[in-house]
């Protein structure tokens, strides 16, 4: 049987389109019940098996990819393996008005399972579409009010000591962010259970606009407090999703497997694990997920969304907004996607192994025939390339000085290297520092080595970096990117050159080198490894006193961020241990005395 509805609403398309996608507050808002989902191999485009409770029975049903198009249309198909109905299929097409608003075009099909089951599913069917139907109006005059669309959900189960507890030693962790701890104790304790069963610190950093680190690192004071407790999932590349998840660091394996793309992922801290947290169980008791398993919602950078028909063809539309894509289907396939007011008005891509052509130019709103070349029911995306991650890496974790004084405990799997997709590597070291042992004794030396290190330690802080290990009298320092590397170095060199008697002490010898490495555990702490870090080391070791030497691309005489400083000299070098010479360029800061060493020895 077929329920059709239309609904004239007030509030603007893109508005309603947000809260609609949000499958998992809209099934709970119609009084759906959490479902628990088993991985499917046999079923097409049915990645997942899922059971919940409708009304007092228990129901099992295929979970098929959705088909959206933002902010148009988003339509939900399931085959029920047991219950009164057979199949299930709900539409919703969101339609802009000319004199401003939104139509909204509902359509509910449900196919019994028998004759005999027919009234049932007739009242059950004008049941649920008696609800949506409620729950749209609800959610437009929400909006039209400028409160939230779903509305004031229950107050949370919250334990008022323990939360109490909590703020009081977050606030002694967190020392000036007093205001900001109690703002995250609020929301800890009042947001609703799906906003906080995966807090996301970025993307509440971005919600509340504040920076993003700053958050980041008062959650990682919250958890010492007792507050939040975090875990680790490693993300697909393609859908965004946690493909597996991890309580500890030491706990992530090399590899883990999308069930959902049908895709093997190689763990990088810098790309695909990201941190999330929820509230710890002694504060807050959340009640347990999810109520959907994927939408619109759970991948904002997906534009459309559709299944392809096994040996069959599906349409879809360009998005209209102009812009880099990529067009992808289950398995891995990819095209690139550029659209553009000169591209084509149709595309056909034939969709095998591979996918043809690989590229593809089109004017938005176009039309894309796809035809499967696989005999395989499969779903295909297209997904915004420019699209921005709210996502905070382990990488970028690591890198607080907060995880580095409270996570101790977080290191990897003693033999487990993971890959680090690009890091700045930065060593300093002291020059002719054992002539300083020397001349003062050891005591001496070895207290102004000490300071040598907190200040080195403060500034690369301050340049968002974090040392990693000392070395002697050198240090080892990572950063995510080469301007806040070059940025801290310099800095390192002013402030060296700026203490008292400095003409009389060890100049300091910077090498700073960007590149992929990899993260391991030594000595019980997260360290780096890889040639990346060699090159970095050997660079350090070609400085003379008071010189930065690093990759010459990476600098032009003259630029902003030298602040100041001047490139002295570039040259094309072979290091050692490093296959091809290097163009590499020495920075000093202007008027500092000159170099007494060339790049060429």
């Amino acid at each position: 049987m077929v329920v059709s509805r239309r609904i004239r609403c007030t509030s603007p398309r893109d508005a309603l389109w947000l809260a609609l996608a949000d499958t998992r507050r809209f099934s709970r808002a119609l009084g759906g019940r959490p479902v628990v989902a088993v991985k499917l191999d046999d079923a097409g485009a049915a990645r997942y098996l899922s059971t919940t409770r409708v009304s007092g029975l228990e129901i099992s049903y295929e979970e098929r990819p959705f088909d959206w198009s933002r902010p148009e249309h988003l339509h939900i198909q399931r085959r029920i393996r047991s219950g009164p109905a057979a199949r299930y299929a709900l539409s919703l097409r969101l339609g802009a008005l000319d004199e401003g608003g939104t139509e909204v075009a509902l359509r509910l099909e449900v196919e019994p399972r028998s004759l005999a089951l027919w009234p049932l599913v007739r009242a059950q069917a004008a049941l649920v579409s008696g609800k949506m139907m409620r729950l749209l109006r609800r959610m437009d005059e929400n909006l039209a009010r400028g409160v939230e669309a779903y509305g004031q959900e229950a107050a949370a189960r919250i334990d008022p000591g323990a939360l109490e507890r909590a703020l009081g030693r977050l606030a002694t962790l967190a020392g000036d962010e007093a205001a900001l701890a109690r703002r995250l104790c609020e929301h800890v304790a009042r947001a609703p259970d799906l906003e906080v069963e995966r807090l996301r610190p970025f993307a509440l950093a971005d919600q509340w606009g504040i920076e993003r680190r700053r958050l980041l690192g008062l959650c990682l004071h919250a958890v010492a407090a007792g507050l939040l407790e975090v875990s680790w999932e490693v993300l697909c590349p393609s859908c965004r999703l946690a493909a597996a998840q991890a309580r500890q660091l030491v706990d992530l394996a090399q590899a883990a497997h999308c069930h959902l793309c049908d895709l093997t992922i190689g763990v990088d801290l810098a790309r695909s694990v990201e941190v999330v947290a929820r509230p710890a169980p002694a504060i807050r008791k959340v009640e347990a997920g999810p109520y959907c398993i994927s939408g619109p919602f759970t991948m904002p950078h997906v534009v459309a969304q559709a299944v392809l028909p096994a040996g069959g063809e599906v349409t879809i539309r360009a998005p209209t907004l102009a812009g880099r894509y990529r067009l992808s289907v289950r398995g891995g396939a990819t095209s690139s996607l550029e659209v553009t007011g000169e591209g084509a008005a149709h595309a056909a891509v034939a969709c095998g192994a591979a996918l043809e052509p690989r590229e593809l130019h089109l004017a938005p709103a176009a039309e894309l025939r796809l035809a499967d070349g696989l005999d395989q029911e499969r779903h295909l995306r297209i997904e915004h390339l420019a699209w921005a991650s709210q996502a905070a890496t382990a990488h970028e974790v690591s890198l607080l000085p907060a995880f580095r004084r409270l996570f101790s405990h977080e290191v990897l799997r003693p033999g487990l290297a993971l890959a680090v997709g690009r890091v700045s590597i930065l060593f300093t070291d002291l020059a002719g520092s054992t002539e300083l042992y020397a001349r003062l004794g050891d005591a001496a030396a070895f207290a102004f080595v000490q300071e040598h290190f907190v200040l080195t330690t403060a500034i690369v802080e301050q340049h968002e970096g974090c040392v990693v290990k000392t070395l002697g009298d050198s240090v080892m320092a990572v950063f995510s990117d080469e301007a806040r590397a070059l940025a801290a170095a310099i800095a390192l060199q002013r402030a060296h050159t700026a203490q008292p008697g400095a003409d009389a002490r060890p100049a300091l010898k910077i090498g700073l080198f960007s590149g992929p490495c990899y993260a391991v555990t030594a000595n019980r702490q997260l360290d780096y490894f890889g040639q990346t870090v060699n090159v970095a080391q050997r660079l350090e070791a070609a400085a003379a006193g008071g010189e930065i030497v690093l990759p010459a691309e990476l600098v032009t005489q003259g630029a902003p961020w030298l602040d100041g400083a001047l490139v002295t000299e570039e040259a094309t070098v072979a290091l050692k241990g490093v296959p091809t010479p290097m163009r590499l360029a020495r920075v000093r800061l202007a008027g500092a005395p000159a170099r007494v060493r060339a790049l060429t020895s």
